[in-house]
Formats: structure tokens, C-alpha cells, sequence
């Protein structure tokens, strides 16, 4: 999976080498990454500020959440999503609280110790 400056969201099938779309952000898409418990889904982070949850056959996003702030790193781990913002936080969000409710809500919000 792979995202980038234009805004958009796509997979590769490696078998049939070909490209295609699952969606878009407003703004470049920093980092992409499979959800392994959620079948058939990504997750993709953008300078837009949204974090947003796609079912890889459809152009609609399972679920998104505007974070207010530039999305500089985000990582996938397990059953914990962690991201760095442009304001030098750091948001943990619970996988397994995005599964049962479908909203994206950080459960962990610290002070970067990086500051510059």
C-alpha cells in the first residue's frame, strides 16, 4: 500500500501488476499501513490532519478523525496505532476501541521531547 503527494491512497496487486485506488486525503498522505485484525482494511495518515480507516474494496472510508494538526509519522503495532503531530505531540489511539465503536479516539496524548 502506498500513498503520497498528490493525496491519494492505493494498492498494488503484485500478481497482476497493477495499481488502484482506495481513496484520498486532501493534502499529501505521509504513511499507509495494513491493519492486520481488521480484514481487507488500511489506515492512512496526511498533512490534511485526518487519520482515516479504509475497506481496501471501497472508496469510502470506514471511518476517519480530523486530529487538527499535520500528521508527520504515524506507526502501526499490534493493536496500538501511534502518530506524531505538527505540534510536537504524540497520540496512542487503541486499535481494538476503533473495531467496536468506529470512532478514532486517542486513549494516550504526550509531549513530544523533541522540539526541534
Amino acid at each position: 500500500y502506498m500513498g503520497g503527494a498528490t493525496g491519494k491512497v492505493q494498492g498494488w496487486d503484485l500478481k497482476g501488476d497493477w495499481i488502484y485506488d482506495i481513496g484520498t486525503h486532501d493534502s499529501p498522505v505521509k504513511d499507509v499501513f495494513h491493519v492486520p485484525d481488521l480484514q481487507n482494511s488500511v489506515v492512512s495518515a496526511g498533512w490534511d490532519g485526518f487519520i482515516k480507516f479504509w475497506d481496501c474494496r471501497s472508496n469510502q472510508p470506514i471511518c476517519s478523525n480530523n486530529i487538527g494538526q499535520k500528521i508527520f509519522s504515524m506507526s502501526v503495532s499490534a493493536n496500538l496505532l501511534v502518530a506524531a503531530l505538527s505540534t510536537h505531540q504524540i497520540i496512542t489511539v487503541n486499535l481494538e476501541d476503533v473495531l467496536k465503536t468506529g470512532q478514532i479516539n486517542p486513549c494516550l496524548t504526550v509531549s513530544s521531547p523533541l522540539k526541534y
